[in-house]
């Protein structure tokens, strides 16, 4: 058996923080959007139950030990909302996987806040921001496509960017999944 070196540990150590600061700000938020009296709807069911809960906790405990990408694909298509973003965060921070980081972006932003039809605040938007940056440095094409359309159409914090959505059309285009 290998053993863990002081590289692994500091690694760990940074996704531990990262999990730990990303959680601590969804809890912040959420607790923001329940203060504000807006009626507050927090997506949390199970879509179509095609897994039995044995599977269902075998493929939770292949993403967070082993990074597996096929239990998460699996798990992702029949969870959705807080139940996964904490596995997305997982797969993003720990394993790197470049659709994670998308979906980390697509919980927070338009599962929580767009769906409530609620503003984010900014810190949480740009803490999400990076999430779908990163993926799109990874060339992610869902996390491409939305870089693209943010910069084609700008939002409450980015400003339409004609050179900065021509740059990701071109990452997209050279990976064939316009």
């Amino acid at each position: 058996m290998k053993k863990s070196g002081k590289k692994d540990t500091i690694v760990n150590m940074k996704v531990n923080n990262t999990l730990k600061y990303v959680l601590l700000v969804l809890i912040q938020s959420i607790s923001v959007l329940v203060m504000s009296g807006k009626d507050v709807t927090v997506i949390t069911e199970t879509i179509t139950p095609n897994f039995t809960e044995e599977e269902n906790i075998q493929f939770e405990k292949s993403i967070i030990l082993l990074g597996d990408i096929e239990s998460y694909k699996k798990y992702s298509l029949h969870h959705y909302g807080p139940e996964m973003l904490q596995y997305s965060i997982i797969m993003a921070c720990k394993y790197n996987y470049p659709r994670a980081y998308f979906d980390v972006y697509d919980h927070i932003v338009e599962n929580l806040y767009e769906y409530n039809n609620v503003t984010i605040d900014s810190m949480t938007w740009h803490i999400a921001f990076q999430f779908l940056k990163k993926g799109a440095e990874l060339k992610d094409p869902s996390a491409l496509r939305k870089m693209i359309s943010i910069y084609k159409n700008g939002n409450h914090y980015i400003t339409p960017d004609s050179t900065m959505e021509a740059a990701y059309k071109k990452e997209l285009y050279k990976i064939k999944e316009w």
